[in-house]
């Protein structure tokens, strides 16, 4: 019910949502970006609401405190530790893996314009799991979601990411707040 309502009011509040969800993509990486606060977890749960995944929320155990541990919870948070990011990482890839149908959205960076903004890890997840690869982007002066095509890594990673960066590379840059590490979304199990 608090799904529905969250979703309800981004749609009441004039978000659109374009583009094809992957769908004979078993396993499916969304690069979401910009991410520029906490406040993207509600914009992330009317997107799962609305692609009917179960959500599963991946984000910094630094929220795991009471109340906000409760609620966060209750809208299927898995906590991951924020100073460990090969452990937060090990975690996704295990959630990813043992699960036949699975599909994650992630942040790479909070602008996308300068190197140091990005992670990269979501390639890499990619690679090891065989996923596909959906650019999502998110603006909000327009309230409109669009959903690019999705593809499937080739051997040649500089070429993908920079494929990837040129997709982003019209979108402006924000400033972040810190905190959120991933958004996942289970299709299975």
């Amino acid at each position: 019910m608090l799904k529905a309502t969250i979703a309800l009011i981004f749609q009441k509040g004039g978000w659109k949502f374009s583009g094809k969800l992957p769908k004979r993509a078993k396993k499916t990486i969304f690069v979401s970006a910009p991410h520029t606060a906490k406040r993207d977890f509600f914009l992330a749960v009317a997107i799962v609401y609305l692609t009917k995944f179960t959500a599963r929320i991946a984000v910094s155990d630094k929220y795991n405190w009471f109340p906000s541990n409760f609620f966060l919870r209750y809208l299927g948070a898995k906590f991951l530790p924020a100073n460990d990011k090969k452990t937060a990482q090990r975690t996704l890839f295990n959630l990813f893996n043992d699960r036949a149908r699975y599909s994650i959205i992630i942040t790479p960076g909070y602008g996308l314009r300068s190197e140091q903004d990005w992670d990269e890890s979501f390639y890499d997840l990619s690679v090891k799991t065989g996923a596909a690869i959906c650019m999502v982007s998110i603006d909000r002066p327009l309230k409109k979601v669009n959903f690019h095509t999705h593809f499937f890594p080739s051997n040649d990673r500089e070429r993908d990411l920079a494929y990837v960066r040129k997709w982003f590379g019209s979108l402006e840059k924000f400033e972040s707040e810190d905190g959120v590490l991933a958004i996942d979304t289970q299709s299975d199990g």
